[in-house]
């Protein structure tokens, strides 16, 4: 129950402001589960029944405690509602405040607004309020909703109020618009300043009243707002009033000059057209009295329809005659100009007539471009030559004329060329398709054995090969094609794009060329940083063949021609077997300088482990009391051996290839360790019989055996003559 109790608490104590109902009921669940739990795991003494009645015991106990807990959320919440009602009262005032401020202080920015557009500033600005009111509001939705409740009607109810305010504000400025357009309709023309300040007056003081009567109920500061509003748009419109009538005044002064200026331009314009049409439509040029009959024709005709057509009296209209007149008279050299432009045009048909029928057998673009323009040209000169207009403008109108017509009949002359032509450009292309299939042959031949003989190649090196080869190419073509370049550009071009195709190709197998060398370089890497110093040259050889198989496996070669993969997969095996020398140099290198190192560390190890070991067993054979045997001195040997052995196997630097040399020789050193054990060992022995016999009188014995244990048979001689000399000297 304790575990129940402090869960529970702890629960309460965390949770900021109240548990909810389900979460508290779920906490308390949880906590009497766990503490059944907890109950159930412990050892205890009893039966099953026993057992049984203890956790209903603590589920009863569990149930009324958790009656206290409820009572204290509860408590909890509703300190949390009282003061959580006294935020959102607040919170929706000074909401609902800043949403009419905003309202109206939209309403007085817009010049203009409509029912719609004010609905949707509307709309979007309850959303926005609505949205603040749910960020700063405080508790669930069950404590908020009648707050959110009252602050949506509230601005349900001033927009109400705004709009009937602007249904009075539409109202009241269409009243005033109607009022003045009456007003203005009973005017003949225009009216005075004077009149229409007054009728503005009349009709603001009326429609203002028409708005004050329709206010009745709204708030003051909505209904101050639109008044307001009004008023703007009322002056709005009598400007627009103003100006109306303005240009009315305007209107009537100018409309007769206006109408007598188009009429004095329309006839200028249809006389000259159909003059200039009689001209064009007539055989060939006319002459000089044909010329002047359709001039002054012409001239009388425009007079009379002016005086028929004409608008006001004769001190309105009199200046625009004199207009016309003018414009006859100007007329009158144009109408030669345009003579002489016939005339021109006539020059440039016979002159490409000529050509055309004189050339064998036909004229290739450029020629007949040449030639068409040398016949223009001349037509043009011939023109401004005879030409009787001082006009630049018309002057130029004409020549551009002259232009355009000579390159519409050039179409005619260009045709009956191409039929000439066409002939040729069959043959041609026969001839140069087949070209095309050679050069572009050659061309990746060329390539592709270049890119076989370089023994190595760079991105740089490739461009320039690939450009060379283009050029060649395309130089190649240009010499051997038949025909001009118009006829052979488009296979100049498909030889162009094949190369460009093929050298795609070429630099995609590059670049996956350059990926499977990186690729192995790369994987050979990691391999080799594994080890720790070298590898075997077989271990070397494995490592290569592998990472060969798989750099060979990353050619992307899918889409692409098969003498290219060929290439490119023959170069790559090339260049790894390159890259494998220099990792099999650098490996070689890293072999023999750790080979050296451990000789230098070996040598050193022998020496260190003999010293260490000479020394351990001469104490041993020092310390032996009197002497060692023949067995444990071979034991001791043998141990010796064993543990400088094993010492040396443990320490050496290398391998047993690498380390074999220095473990003879400390093997040698250890067969010489034993000679000198067994000398020493000898000489304590010798010393122990040679005391013994002393003292029981066999000095010549004792030296004898001591002679004999220092140099065998002749040091036994020697010592006997010793002894015996000794025994005599101890005698006397």
């Amino acid at each position: 129950m304790d575990f129940y109790v402090k869960s529970m608490q702890t629960a309460l104590r965390d949770i900021d402001p109240y548990l909810s109902t389900t979460e508290l009921l779920e906490t308390h669940e949880t906590a009497k589960n766990e503490s059944i739990s907890q109950f159930l795991q412990k050892r205890k003494l009893g039966g099953d029944d026993l057992i049984s009645s203890f956790v209903l015991r603590i589920e009863n106990t569990a149930e009324e405690r958790f009656l206290d807990f409820q009572l204290e959320n509860n408590e909890k919440r509703k300190a949390f509602i009282d003061k959580a009602n006294l935020h959102n009262e607040k919170l929706v005032i000074e909401i609902q405040t800043d949403f009419e401020k905003k309202i109206l202080n939209e309403i007085e920015r817009m010049e203009s607004m409509s029912a719609e557009s004010l609905k949707q500033f509307m709309e979007k600005s309850k959303e926005s309020a609505l949205v603040e009111f749910n960020a700063m509001k405080m508790g669930e939705n069950n404590i908020t909703g009648k707050f959110s409740q009252g602050l949506q009607q509230n601005m349900d109810v001033f927009q109400a109020s705004t709009e009937t305010m602007l249904n009075s504000h539409k109202d009241s400025v269409n009243f005033y618009s109607n009022l003045m357009h009456k007003m203005l309709n009973k005017v003949d023309v225009y009216a005075t300043h004077s009149s229409i300040v007054d009728m503005h007056q009349n009709s603001k003081k009326k429609a203002i009243k028409q708005f004050q009567l329709r206010s009745h109920g709204i708030p003051a500061e909505v209904t101050s707002t639109f008044e307001h509003k009004t008023l703007n748009e009322i002056e709005r419109k009598y400007t627009s009033f103003a100006q109306e009538n303005e240009r009315k005044r305007n209107n009537f002064i100018s409309k007769a000059r206006a109408y007598n200026t188009d009429l004095v331009e329309q006839i200028e314009k249809v006389r000259s057209s159909s003059a200039y049409t009689q001209i064009d439509t007539a055989e060939s040029y006319l002459n000089r009295t044909e010329l002047w009959n359709l001039w002054n024709g012409t001239k009388q005709a425009a007079l009379d329809e002016f005086d028929s057509w004409k608008m006001g009296d004769s001190d309105l209209s009199s200046s625009y005659r004199a207009q016309l007149e003018v414009k006859m008279l100007e007329l009158e050299s144009r109408l030669e100009s345009h003579n002489e432009y016939r005339k021109s045009l006539d020059l440039y048909a016979k002159s490409m007539e000529k050509a055309l029928r004189d050339i064998d057998p036909y004229f290739s673009e450029m020629e007949l471009f040449k030639k068409h323009e040398t016949a223009k040209n001349e037509s043009i000169s011939q023109f401004l030559q005879e030409r009787k207009l001082d006009d630049d403008d018309l002057t130029s109108s004409l020549v551009r004329r002259i232009e355009n017509t000579t390159e519409e009949r050039f179409l005619d002359f260009h045709r009956e060329n191409d039929d000439k032509r066409k002939a040729f450009i069959d043959k041609a292309n026969l001839h140069n398709e087949k070209l095309v299939i050679e050069i572009q042959t050659d061309f990746e031949k060329k390539i592709l054995k270049e890119i076989e003989r370089m023994e190595s190649i760079s991105a740089e090196s490739l461009k320039r090969l690939l450009e060379r080869a283009k050029e060649s190419a395309l130089n190649e073509f240009h010499a051997k094609m038949m025909g001009n370049s118009d006829i052979a550009s488009s296979l100049s071009v498909e030889l162009q794009q094949n190369m460009d195709d093929f050298q795609v190709s070429i630099r995609i197998m590059f670049t996956s060329y350059e990926n499977s060398v990186k690729f192995y370089t790369n994987l050979m890497r990691r391999i080799l940083n594994k080890v720790k110093v070298y590898t075997t040259n077989s271990s070397l050889m494995d490592m290569h063949q592998q990472s060969k198989k798989e750099a060979i496996k990353q050619l992307r070669s899918h889409g692409i021609a098969a003498e290219v993969t060929s290439t490119f997969q023959n170069k790559t095996v090339k260049e790894i077997e390159r890259k494998y020398k220099s990792f099999a140099q650098e490996n070689e290198v890293k072999r023999n300088n750790f080979i050296a190192m451990a000789s230098v560390h070996n040598a050193d190890l022998v020496k260190q482990i003999e010293k260490s070991h000479r020394s351990s067993t001469y104490s041993q054979v020092d310390n032996a009391h009197p002497y060692l045997s023949g067995n444990k001195l071979q034991n001791l040997w043998n141990s010796t051996q064993q543990a400088a052995l094993k010492e040396y196997d443990s320490r050496k630097m290398g391998d047993n290839d690498i380390s074999f040399g220095h473990r003879t020789q400390l093997k040698m050193k250890l067969f010489e360790l034993k000679s000198h054990l067994k000398l020493r060992n000898d000489y304590k022995r010798s010393e122990y019989t040679l005391k013994n016999t002393v003292k029981t009188g066999g000095i010549t014995m004792a030296a004898a055996a001591f002679g004999g244990a220092i140099a065998g048979p002749p040091g036994a001689i020697i010592g006997a003559f010793f002894g015996m000399v000794m025994t005599g000297l101890l005698s006397s």
